[in-house]
């Protein structure tokens, strides 16, 4: 997995946050993550102008778009949304419905929990990026 550099400034006390990810593991699939700049994302043909994110298990990217003044916490947030994503295609929620008379909460929080504790367990770097008050890495002095 190539390593990622570190985008937010080091905070006091010589500390850093985890570096933005370049890939996510899900199950048997690597995700490639793109950070793209606005003005390119506007540019791009596989990109919606609306969205902030995307998820394309077809090419294997989630594409994350990073809009003028956004903070890193809300692209933390939309790494988190297009990783659902990729739970809700693997634990097959649109090829098999649910049935009508099951609790539909508790089946899909079924479905997408284990998928999302191995997705946590397989990408120590990502989890400490999206939550980065919890990776804390010496700068060097």
């Amino acid at each position: 997995m190539p390593k990622a550099t570190v985008t937010d400034p080091a905070p006091k006390g010589g500390k850093q946050p985890a570096p933005r990810p370049v890939s996510v593991k899900v199950l048997f699939q690597t995700y490639a993550v793109i950070w793209m700049r606005d003005d390119i994302w506007r540019g791009c043909d596989l990109t919606s102008n609306d969205n902030i994110g995307e998820h394309n298990p077809v090419l294997g990217t989630m594409r994350i778009r990073l809009v003028p003044g956004a903070t890193e916490n809300y692209l933390r947030e939309t790494l988190l949304h297009e990783i659902l994503h990729s739970c809700w295609a693997m634990s097959d929620l649109n090829e098999k419905p649910l049935p009508a008379d099951e609790d539909q909460e508790e089946n899909i929080i079924a479905r997408v929990s284990h998928l999302l504790a191995t997705i946590i367990l397989d990408n120590p770097d990502v989890f400490a990026y999206i939550g980065a008050q919890l990776y804390k890495k010496k700068a060097p002095q």
